[in-house]
């Protein structure tokens, strides 16, 4: 059977949502034990299919909540003396 939610894809999204101590709080979210969650990130035993709809959401909620923040910030200037300092380097 494949995996719907792969082992590495669950680490990486419960890092970006609750940080290096992620397991507790998803455990939380999905409602299950830390060490079923860590079997599931381990690759021990495959997460349920529901997994993929809890990150979809938990990572569209954090999503919209980054859209408004960005959307509250005050524009960066992008003439005179301060231009310079607005302009911004991406990775």
């Amino acid at each position: 059977m494949e995996r719907i939610v792969s082992p590495m894809f669950l680490e990486s999204v419960g890092k970006e949502l609750y940080g290096e101590h992620w397991v507790g709080p998803a455990a939380d979210m999905f409602g299950v034990s830390k060490r079923t969650v860590r079997r599931w990130a381990y690759g021990e035993a495959p997460a349920p299919q529901e997994t993929a709809l809890y990150l979809r959401i938990e990572l569209t909620s954090k999503k919209i909540h980054i859209e408004r923040l960005l959307a509250d910030l005050v524009p960066l200037p992008t003439d005179g003396p301060n231009a310079k300092a607005a302009k911004v380097r991406t990775p």
